[in-house]
Order: C-alpha cells, then sequence, then structure tokens
C-alpha cells in the first residue's frame, strides 16, 4: 500500500489534489497494483504492529470504525476503514481519490440531486434519483470526485468489510459535504452546534429515564430553535414516539406553528425516510445471512419494486427473483421487530405484490372471504412495514 503512495505521489505531482484528473490518477494506480486478498486477523496484526503512526485524519468513528491512516503526505493520506456498521448513508464529499474493497462486498448506490431551492444555508431542497446499483466486490476501484458530481452510498454486505481509500487533504476553504435523505433533502451534518448535539443526548436520557417528559421536553425545545435544530429535533422526535403517533404530530404541530407549515411539510417526507433507514439497518445489525442482507441493502436503496427485482436478476439470472424475496421475508419475519406474522395468506399477498398485481384487485380478493378482518390487518401490516414499502411502489 505505500507502494502505491509514493508512485502516486510522483504521478499527481501537477495535478490538483482535489481534481477529477487527481481521481482518476488515484483509481489508476491502484488498479494496476492488483492488490490482493486480505484476511482480517493478518491486516490486524499488521497494522498493530506497525511502528509510529501517522497524524490520523479523523480519531471518531463517523467514517470508519475505525478509520486508520497508514500514509500521509502534504496532498493526501492513505486510509483502512474498516466498517461494522452497515451503511455509510446517501452522500458527498469534498475531497477526491479513490476507493478499493479489500476485504468483503458492498452494495454501491449512486444519485444525482437537482437543486431547487434553500430552506437555509444548511439544508437544500430538490429531487434526489437513483442513478446506478452494483456490487463492488474485493479488488473493485473506484473513483471519488468532490461535490455532487458523486452522490453515493455503500452498504457493506459482510461485517467487518475494509476499504483502501486514497483521499485528498482538504483546503483551507472547506466546502459542506451534505448527506441526502429522499425524496430530495440535502443537509450539512457539520451544521450541528455543540448545544443541538448536547440536546440530543439529554432526550435520549429523557426517552430512556423519563418518558412521560419526552414530549413536552421536545415541543418546548422545538420552538426556540432554528430551523436547522427543528429538523434534527424532529428526527430525534419519529423514532422516540413511533408507537405514539398523536404525541409525534403535536410535536410536528408545534414546529410548524414556527418556522412555517409548508417549510416543515417539506421536511416532513425526509424525516419519515430518515427513521425507515434507521429501522433497517437496526434490523441489519441482528442479521448474519448474506441474502437477508442483500435484501436490505436492496429495500433501503432502490426507490421501487421493479428496480429491486432487475437488480436481483442480474445479480443471478438462475434463480427467480420473485422467489428469493419470499423465502427472505419469510426467515426475517422470525424477528419481532418486523411485526409481520407470515403465513400461506401472506406469502400469496406479496407473491401478488411482486408480480405486479394492482392492490385493488388483491384486497378485492380478500374481501371476498368468510372472515377478511384478519388478513386485512396483515395487508395493513405489510403495506406499513419499513422494510416492505419498497415493493408496493
Amino acid at each position: 500500500m505505500i507502494g502505491v503512495a509514493q508512485r502516486l505521489e510522483r504521478r499527481s505531482r501537477t495535478m490538483p489534489s482535489g481534481s477529477a484528473a487527481f481521481a482518476r490518477c488515484t483509481a489508476e494506480t491502484i488498479a494496476e497494483e492488483a492488490l490482493p486478498h486480505v484476511a482480517l486477523g493478518p491486516l490486524l496484526r499488521e497494522c498493530l504492529s506497525k511502528g509510529p503512526l501517522p497524524i490520523q485524519r479523523r480519531i471518531d468513528e463517523g467514517f470508519g470504525q475505525p478509520a486508520l491512516t497508514l500514509y500521509r503526505t502534504r496532498r493526501f493520506t492513505v486510509d483502512l476503514l474498516f466498517w461494522q456498521e452497515a451503511s455509510t448513508g446517501i452522500h458527498q464529499h469534498e475531497f477526491a481519490g479513490a476507493f478499493s474493497v479489500l476485504c468483503g462486498s458492498s452494495l454501491h448506490t449512486r444519485f444525482t440531486f437537482e437543486h431547487r431551492s434553500d430552506l437555509d444555508r444548511s439544508m437544500r431542497l430538490g429531487v434526489l434519483a437513483l442513478q446506478s446499483t452494483e456490487l463492488l466486490r474485493e479488488g473493485d476501484v473506484r473513483e471519488i470526485v468532490p461535490g455532487r458530481r458523486l452522490i453515493h452510498s455503500l452498504f457493506h454486505l459482510d461485517t467487518p468489510s475494509v476499504t483502501l481509500a486514497i483521499r485528498s487533504l482538504p483546503s483551507a476553504r472547506r466546502s459542506p459535504e451534505y448527506e441526502y435523505l429522499p425524496p430530495g433533502l440535502a443537509f450539512d451534518p457539520r451544521a450541528r452546534s455543540e448545544a443541538q448535539l448536547m440536546h440530543k443526548r439529554l432526550l435520549a436520557l429523557c426517552q430512556r429515564f423519563e418518558r412521560a417528559q419526552l414530549e413536552r421536553n421536545l415541543r418546548e425545545l422545538i420552538v426556540t430553535t432554528d430551523l436547522y435544530g427543528a429538523f434534527l429535533l424532529l428526527g430525534q422526535a419519529r423514532g422516540a414516539l413511533i408507537d405514539d403517533e398523536r404525541a409525534y404530530r403535536r410535536v410536528v404541530s408545534s414546529a410548524r406553528s414556527v418556522h412555517g407549515g409548508d417549510t416543515v411539510n417539506a421536511l416532513v417526507p425526509a424525516i419519515e425516510e430518515q427513521w425507515r433507514r434507521q429501522a433497517i439497518l437496526s434490523l441489519r445489525r441482528t442479521v448474519v445471512d448474506f441474502e437477508q442482507r442483500l435484501f436490505l441493502a436492496l429495500v433501503l436503496n432502490l426507490p421501487e419494486r421493479a428496480a429491486i427485482l432487475s437488480l436481483l436478476d442480474a445479480l443471478d439470472s438462475n434463480q427467480s427473483a420473485i422467489e428469493r424475496i419470499l423465502r427472505v421475508v419469510r426467515d426475517l419475519s422470525a424477528y419481532d421487530w418486523m411485526g409481520l406474522r407470515y403465513d400461506a395468506t401472506v406469502e400469496r399477498m406479496l407473491r401478488d405484490v411482486l408480480e405486479g398485481r394492482p392492490p385493488s384487485a388483491i384486497l378485492g380478493q380478500l374481501r371476498r372471504l368468510d372472515n377478511p378482518a384478519p388478513v386485512e390487518c396483515s395487508w395493513m401490516s405489510m403495506r406499513a412495514s419499513p422494510v416492505l414499502r419498497p415493493l408496493f411502489l
């Protein structure tokens, strides 16, 4: 890996380190090396036995768990990113470079964002659209270009996964590294203040030990903070009050009273999607089967049934995509979190959905049963499931 860095340093000396040319040169240099498969145990031993480490790029675990800087120049760093969690979220970068999968595999999804308006200095509204999806395996290399030219997410299918990343150092004038939420919100995570971070931690304590006071505390805070703070509080409220929809609606109403109905209404769909993504990632932490992880990655990142079925067919045309999904959902239903009692009727309804049968036709058939109420209840549970929601689109 040090050899890769030294060759890159020579080749890119005349290139601006944050440029597309530097990203292309970095990817080509990594690809030429044809890095061998690395096992986690020997890799960890090698990292632990190294001499003094260079100045680390970042010591927190927000990007890499951990992120280890192996080599550092005045223009770029060479980092090993260990991933214990499943997904990076949808994001862009302020740096250029490239990354390569060293250990494991990942679902790599790229997006485009059409900017429509600014909510404030830290949040933008627009249209977030799927661009492409691919399965990355060991040895695959991809460029990193700064800004909206690369908006992407990585869902790591193996735990842990290891990525080699070569990244240019940021300039003195730093640009936002926006994160994105469907259907079309961009926000700068660096805009969160220390006070807002502390409010989040205190509210988490309140949720655990003083739950009766949670709604009141949320509503009092949300009318005194700025719009970005309201966005953060609404996101926390959605998860904390998931079992009390009326309380959550009252918190949203308090936000509307101060920050404007149209503005808050524009945030709500993104907050709902944020909660859905967090719920799927929580389930991912308990899942070890590759097929189940792949399905969770697909419903997390792909917006509709047709795209999910198409990618499954592309990955393995020898298996029916519909049968694979039915099998995975049946197995996942064993988890209480899914909230779904899987039986022959549920399987029939889900098969109808996957085959593209209109919901009105499915419900019409159900209502002709002698006792349709339990079946309609199962149908509503399926429609409400964060995991199954994209299958109905």
